[in-house]
C-alpha cells in the first residue's frame, strides 16, 4: 500500500496535470493505463481502493472500475504463482482472456454511463 501511495503521489507531482488529464479522459487510453497500473502495483484489493481514489478526478469512472477489477485478478504476484503450476501457453491464454474481458467490461461501463449522462 505504501508503494502504491508513493507511485500515485509521484504521478500526481511529476507528470504535468494537463498530460495526466489528457490520458485520463481518453475512452481507451484511460482504461489501458489504469489496467497496466493495477498490474504493476500488485496491491491487495483493499489498498486498490485508496489508490484508485487519488485518480478519481483525473481518470474516467470506467478506468477506475477497470483498475479495481483487474488488479485483484491479474498482477505480478499472481502471475508468478501461476507460472509455478501451469504451462506458459495456458497462462498466456488466461491473462489474455481476463485482460480482454476486463477491458471490454470497462468500455461497456463507459458507454453505459454515457447513455445516462446525455
Amino acid at each position: 500500500m505504501i508503494l502504491g501511495a508513493l507511485l500515485s503521489s509521484f504521478m500526481q507531482v511529476f507528470i504535468p496535470r494537463a498530460r495526466l488529464i489528457s490520458i485520463g479522459q481518453g475512452e481507451f487510453s484511460s482504461v489501458a493505463v489504469m489496467m497496466l497500473l493495477a498490474f504493476v502495483l500488485s496491491l491487495c484489493s483493499e489498498a486498490d481502493a485508496f489508490i484508485a481514489r487519488t485518480f478519481l478526478g483525473q481518470f474516467t469512472v470506467s478506468s477506475i472500475v477497470a483498475f479495481l477489477v483487474y488488479g485483484p485478478m491479474i498482477d505480478i504476484k499472481n502471475l508468478l504463482m501461476l507460472s509455478g503450476a501451469f504451462r506458459p501457453k495456458f497462462i498466456f491464454k488466461l491473462v489474455s482472456l481476463i485482460t480482454l474481458t476486463g477491458f471490454a467490461a470497462a468500455i461497456s461501463v463507459h458507454i453505459w454511463l454515457g447513455v445516462f449522462k446525455g
